[in-house]
């Protein structure tokens, strides 16, 4: 399975990184730091990959400036990515719940231990 990582933290990509290429099911994985390159990521392919499909996208819901992670998702959903996770740190859950329900495959996921949980969930 080929997996796309949208997180602006390298301290969180990098641990989410680390757990997923501990996997063999898991082929490869692209990092994005900001929601614009993960969207281009999803839309624009690398042309030099063979025809890389995602399997999994893994999103912040807060990713900086410009599109956030929820504007990932529906990219995601939009060109049929068939596990689409979507985090946020437990602050921000209550104010992002309803919007994130507008994106049928994701999951809100509310801690790092939750994340772990999904990673685990995800690769089974």
């Amino acid at each position: 399975m080929n997996v796309l990582i949208a997180e602006d933290s390298k301290k969180l990509s990098d641990l989410v990184l680390r757990e997923l290429l501990k996997d063999d099911r898991v082929s490869a994985v692209a990092l994005a730091n900001d929601g614009r390159s993960a969207i281009d990521a999803l839309i624009h392919p690398d042309r030099d990959a063979d025809d890389i499909r995602f399997g999994a996208v893994l999103t912040d819901w807060d990713l900086g400036p410009g599109p956030d992670g929820l504007d990932v998702a529906r990219v995601a959903h939009n060109v049929k990515v068939p596990r689409i996770i979507l985090w946020s740190a437990i602050s921000r859950t209550a104010a992002i719940a309803a919007d994130a329900r507008s994106c049928p495959l994701s999951i809100l996921v509310r801690t790092k231990d939750d994340i772990a949980a999904v990673l685990e969930e995800l690769l089974s």
